[in-house]
């Protein structure tokens, strides 16, 4: 249990989308340098000092998410995934705020540009601003982006989140609790959501 001034914060990996501008592909299990690209995600989350790490994956198709075993990490099991992100999310903030962290990582499974560095920023960034109960990356030149770190405070409105609504309402409702933290260059924005991106990441890897 990694634990700094007290304080808990765990990472939800949302894995569970149907890759629909990937032609069918499921982009998350595409390999760069031996590693899937939702290894790529994992492993960064896993090193930094994030408390826990959990997934949200498909329902079908299990076998094919055998190698999770070889993470330390939960994995929860979406019911549909026509139910959207805001199902991933209600999912997984359901499932983690049973061990009562002090806030919650969303993060998309399709960014390998975030590092755990990144990730430890923004756990830092929320340690240091009580007052701040929303972390949210953004690019080097402020553009809103992801993950998102939520206080425990907003799993209430998390858990009842549904179909392709992501969190994004929920910060905009609660701005004057958002920190924005830059992170380098574009990595808070890069998102592999169709093939061009995936190629145009690949070529610059």
């Amino acid at each position: 249990m990694r634990i700094i001034d007290n304080m808990r914060i765990e990472i939800l990996i949302l894995a569970a989308g149907n890759s629909s501008r990937m032609g069918g592909i499921n982009k998350l299990l595409k390999t760069t340098n031996s590693l899937r690209l939702v290894e790529l995600v994992i492993t960064e989350a896993n090193k930094s000092i994030a408390d826990q790490i959990s997934i949200v994956i498909p329902p079908e198709k299990s076998d094919l998410w055998g190698f999770l075993d070889n993470y330390s990490i939960h994995q929860l099991r979406k019911d549909d995934t026509k139910h959207g992100i805001g199902h991933s999310i209600a999912c997984g903030i359901e499932a983690i705020k049973e061990r009562y962290p002090d806030g919650v990582i969303i993060l998309l499974a399709d960014m390998p540009e975030i590092k755990a560095n990144h990730l430890n920023i923004m756990i830092r960034n929320f340690f240091d601003n009580s007052k701040k109960q929303i972390i949210r990356a953004t690019s080097s030149t402020g553009i809103p982006g992801n993950p998102v770190l939520f206080s425990n405070k907003f799993f209430n409105d998390l858990v009842t989140l549904k179909g392709d609504i992501g969190a994004k309402k929920i910060v905009l409702k609660n701005l004057k609790f958002v920190l924005d933290v830059p992170l380098p260059d574009d990595s808070a924005i890069i998102d592999l959501d169709t093939n061009d991106d995936w190629e145009r990441w690949n070529n610059l890897t």
